[in-house]
């Protein structure tokens, strides 16, 4: 989940007189410049061990009615430094949280509300094996439900009578997926990304439906690829899910959007695999299917779109095309929450909620299609603010649960009404950590650049202020399309305690601020993008409390990129 701590970021200096070598991020010593700081500071500074008090919220399901919320807590084992993973009950009233009886599987994640309420199933692991689990909250008991040979591969989903639940399955175990494992054959035209072997043997996963009332798992969909996030019809009678297994092999094309009818596992294709397709989720009335997707799954720079499928005729169509608006991503940091979890919730009288992107922070949105008008669509802000929302769940009633984070709080559980109004936070799992340490403060700054493109930037100041100019740290994010801004970052907190000023970004090619923009690299890494940087780091460094001579370069992935470009393509930054 936390990324920091396992790729080792490159980082140069601009050439100078005294010249040094920082190392890389997983072994930063202090800044060795002279710097006095005021002793009378009663919290004390962040420092790379408090990693392990850092409580990471996620994945909130909010009951039908309204009374109760289950969510996702992660946090790193000091043995090892494994994830744990447990779920908390959350009362909406109080905000009393209910932790889980006796008897619990070592990691719970990604609950899922029975649709009474009475009951939650989750994944839970016991060394290792991932199986699916029972919560019932009224009687406070837990019971395992599955015994997969090879594992249950995602989250259950409910039927609506509350009688089944639909899950994806391993056919076989899991190869290695680190690169440097023993040797293994290549048949596949992509093979690696940032180190991870995506091209090795990965086990076919299929689906099976689980009876409450027999305790058997019956076979859905025969595993020929890849199957998930299944979603049920309204009337019970059909499951949407996404899967590759047209062509499992092919980077050309990909998972489409599939559906599957219970009783005769009939099986119909209804996209082409092409486009990007994700969360799928069925209209109240059972006659459509919204998911996100575009036109190229391969081009993160396109729009993420609200799509739909009617089911008969079979007709697609994206109802934000005229928006400009990337729905389902998020803004980076250095933890893994917002990536490949994008939702959508379908609620009958309120449309389609989703999250989005806009200038640095993360946003909610209603989008509302209008009947008879493939194009016509009502969309209404829901929350806002100088922050990000990572993920959230809605009740009949439009109330949003959802997990928000900013600069200064890695992130805590909120419920607010559909239409954003009467906002309240519900859990401070972070507040004893945060009350002991002194973080520094995030300021935007706006950057000219080339074809006077005005810049996002966000400097991040030490927390104590330095006597004299301090070095600066521009960290590049990667995709290229994945945007920095109001987010909460360990490892930038962690720097700026050690003196550095600590900016990220949004250069040309960012998402959230419309398609052009994003785009407008397509082809052309190294050049606007790359005057970006260079602009932003000299307009920064302008400032007198920076130490022009001390600029860093870092990055990880496409940021990575950039630092390799900058030091081969200027003499601005050298190794």
């Amino acid at each position: 989940m936390f990324q920091g701590w396992h790729r080792v970021q490159c980082q140069y200096l601009m050439p100078q007189r005294d010249t040094r070598c920082l190392k890389a991020a997983t072994a930063h010593q202090p800044c060795s410049f002279t710097t006095t700081f005021d002793l009378s500071v009663k919290k004390r500074l962040i420092a790379a061990s408090d990693l392990l008090s850092v409580r990471w919220l996620s994945d909130p399901q909010i009951t039908k009615d309204g009374s109760l919320i289950c969510i996702t807590e992660t946090k790193i084992c000091p043995e090892g430094g494994l994830e744990i993973k447990m779920i908390l009950l959350v009362s909406s009233e109080t905000g009393v949280e209910i932790p889980p009886p006796s008897g619990h599987p070592e990691r719970m994640w990604a609950g899922r509300w029975s649709p009474g309420g009475q009951s939650l199933a989750f994944l839970g692991s016991r060394n290792g094996d991932v199986q699916l689990w029972l919560w019932q909250v009224t009687r406070n008991e837990i019971e395992q439900l599955t015994e997969e040979p090879h594992g249950v591969a995602g989250p259950g989903a409910w039927s609506p009578d509350g009688q089944s639940l639909a899950y994806p399955f391993r056919w076989e175990a899991n190869s290695g997926s680190q690169l440097g494992d023993d040797a293994y054959t290549i048949t596949q035209e992509v093979y690696k990304a940032d180190g991870v072997r995506i091209g090795a043997p990965i086990a076919k996963t299929g689906m099976k439906v689980f009876s409450m009332l027999s305790k058997e798992a019956n076979l859905l969909t025969t595993p020929l690829g890849k199957d998930s996030a299944c979603s049920w019809s309204p009337d019970g009678n059909t499951v949407a899910f996404i899967s590759d297994r047209a062509n499992p092999e092919a980077y050309s094309s990909g998972p489409a959007l599939w559906t599957v009818e219970v009783e005769s596992r009939s099986l119909h294709q209804l996209t082409d695999g092409q486009g990007l397709v994700q969360a799928p989720v069925w209209s109240p009335d059972g006659r459509k299917i919204a998911f996100i997707g575009n036109s190229n799954r391969h081009d993160t720079s396109l729009n993420h779109e609200i799509k739909l499928i009617e089911i008969a005729p079979r007709i697609e169509s994206s109802v934000t095309d005229g928006l400009d608006i990337s729905f389902g991503l998020c803004v980076q940091s250095d933890d893994l929450r917002g990536y490949g979890d994008a939702s959508l919730d379908w609620k009958e009288g309120f449309g389609i909620l989703g999250r989005y992107p806009e200038r640095g922070t993360v946003h909610l949105g209603w989008v509302e299609p209008l009947e008879g008008n493939p194009a016509g669509v009502v969309f209404n802000e829901a929350l806002k603010g100088d922050r990000s929302i990572l993920s959230f769940s809605t009740s009949d009633s439009g109330a949003i649960a959802f997990v928000s984070t900013d600069p200064t709080n890695p992130g805590e559980l909120f419920l607010a009404t559909s239409d954003g109004k009467n906002e309240r936070r519900l859990t401070d799992r972070n507040g004893s950590w945060l009350s002991e340490v002194q973080l520094g403060e995030v300021s935007l700054v706006s950057v000219r650049s080339t074809d006077a493109i005005l810049l996002d930037a966000w400097l991040l100041a030490p927390p104590v202020k330095p006597t004299n100019p301090a070095p600066l740290i521009l960290s590049v994010h990667g995709g290229p399309h994945w945007p920095a801004g109001w987010r909460f970052s360990f490892e930038n907190q962690r720097l700026s305690a050690l003196g550095y000023y600590v900016a990220v970004s949004n250069l040309r090619g960012s998402q959230g601020y419309g398609e052009q923009f994003s785009s407008s690299i397509n082809g052309a890494w190294g050049q606007d993008d790359f005057e970006d940087v260079k602009h932003v780091a000299e307009q920064l460094s302008a400032s007198p409390a920076i130490d022009g001579s001390k600029l860093v370069l870092m990055g990880a992935s496409y940021g990575g990129f950039m630092v390799c470009w900058a030091i081969a393509f200027t003499t601005m930054f050298r190794a």
